[in-house]
């Protein structure tokens, strides 16, 4: 398996084996940036979102 990371200004883009995945983390995202996640990750497979470090 072929992993590549690549910086993005709202999270990374993650290719694995050729597949584009986004991944971005709710501890550094507001509302206001969800529509430059749907236009950056647009093309991809699917996003991850990650949860962790939030606090509660």
């Amino acid at each position: 398996m072929k992993l590549e990371e690549v910086e993005n200004p709202i999270g990374l883009l993650l290719r694995i084996d050729g597949n584009a995945i986004g991944y971005v983390t709710l501890a550094n995202i507001k509302k206001e940036d969800i529509p430059e996640i749907k236009k950056s990750f647009g093309n991809t497979k699917g996003i991850i979102i990650a949860i962790r470090n939030l606090s509660c």
